[in-house]
């Protein structure tokens, strides 16, 4: 399914929620925000996400106008 039909579709169905929905021009997708994360955990979560990666085709998405949260 298309992802901003989706979005739409979901929008639809929470339209009674209290929610600030993203433009779908801005739509934008968090994988994880970690904080300050221990030096010593960064290895396990590393793992983590290589075991997950591998249950998992590649897929390509097109990226315009990225940004971050916070200072560079």
């Amino acid at each position: 399914a298309n992802l901003l039909h989706a979005y739409g579709e979901i929008r639809k169905m929470l339209r009674d929620e209290q929610i600030n929905w993203v433009d779908e021009r801005k739509i934008h997708i968090t994988l994880k925000f970690f904080g300050d994360t221990a030096e010593d955990s960064i290895p396990p979560i590393i793992s983590l996400f290589d075991d997950i990666t591998h249950r998992h085709q590649p897929f390509e998405v097109d990226l315009e106008g990225t940004g971050i949260f916070g200072s560079s």
